[in-house]
């Protein structure tokens, strides 16, 4: 049996986040029932605008991703979606190399008749 695909995993044939956020907000717009206009009145958008980041034609400015995400009552980041790894992808953070003291100063000691700053 196929496994269940997550809802915000980008489609195969998505490669841009212009793309994945096209989706997402058509997706999120149909499931609270919003018609276009309906989406438009409520974010203070266009309609045709919303058209047109449907169907991929249009770049976005953070304040416009805002207003949408707002009018959806949804955080931003579930309109970007999700760019999930590649399987056998570590989802681990890269190490820090400040956390384990191999930084720039590792080593360094403070002498007690060092003067401190105020």
């Amino acid at each position: 049996m196929p496994q269940p695909i997550h809802p915000l995993a980008p489609h195969p044939d998505e490669t841009t986040l212009k793309q994945r956020i096209a989706r997402n907000l058509r997706r999120l717009r149909r499931e609270r029932e919003l018609t276009g206009p309906e989406l438009a009145r409520a974010s203070g958008i266009a309609p045709s605008y919303i058209v047109k980041i449907e169907r991929h034609g249009a770049n976005l400015t953070i304040d416009v991703l805002e207003r949408l995400a707002a009018a959806l009552g949804v955080p931003v980041t579930d309109l970007q979606g999700s760019a999930l790894p590649l399987p056998g992808a570590s989802m681990d953070p890269a190490p820090n190399p400040l956390a384990s003291g191999a930084g720039p100063r590792a080593g360094h000691r403070a002498s007690p008749t060092s003067p401190t700053r105020a």
